[in-house]
């Protein structure tokens, strides 16, 4: 995968996610190329690739979970040089595709755990219809019944 987008007037200071250069892959198989990419406070992006098009080899590496090679600047501050804990720590957060999730347990509870270590927990579960946790019946949905358990 390779990008180059040019900083979009109007945003300034309102960049919560800089990245510049990002190149990284596995191994000696390089996937990323280049990898420009600016998102601003409260902007919702969609990453849309094909299979092997370097998606997720690209989330992996703004989450620092894999090496990368660049500039990747979170709230301001560079993070290419800290530990996946430590930028989980900061707010930066990949979500699995799929149902990795706890399938046993209600969504709630999935979401309760996820945000375990913020220090903002209880803003997390932000007003959410009583449909996502109840199925029509009134019992209460556990992850492997549901699609929706994501919240940004």
């Amino acid at each position: 995968m390779s990008a180059a987008a040019a900083p979009r007037a109007g945003h300034g200071s309102d960049i919560l996610l800089d990245v510049a250069g990002l190149a990284a892959g596995y191994g000696g198989m390089p996937v990323l190329h280049d990898l420009a990419l600016e998102v601003a406070r409260g902007e919702i992006i969609a990453v849309v690739g094909s299979n092997a098009a370097g998606k997720t080899t690209m989330l992996r590496a703004l989450s620092r979970v894999i090496p990368c090679s660049g500039t990747i600047r979170f709230q301001g501050r560079e993070i290419q040089a800290l530990s996946a804990n430590e930028v989980f720590r900061l707010g930066m957060v990949q979500v699995p595709e799929g149902r990795q999730l706890f399938d046993r347990m209600t969504v709630h509870d999935n979401l309760l755990i996820g945000a375990s270590r913020r220090n903002d927990r209880s803003d997390v579960l932000v007003t959410v219809s009583s449909d996502t946790f109840t199925g029509s019946s009134g019992a209460t949905k556990t992850a492997s019944s549901c699609n929706t358990s994501a919240v940004a």
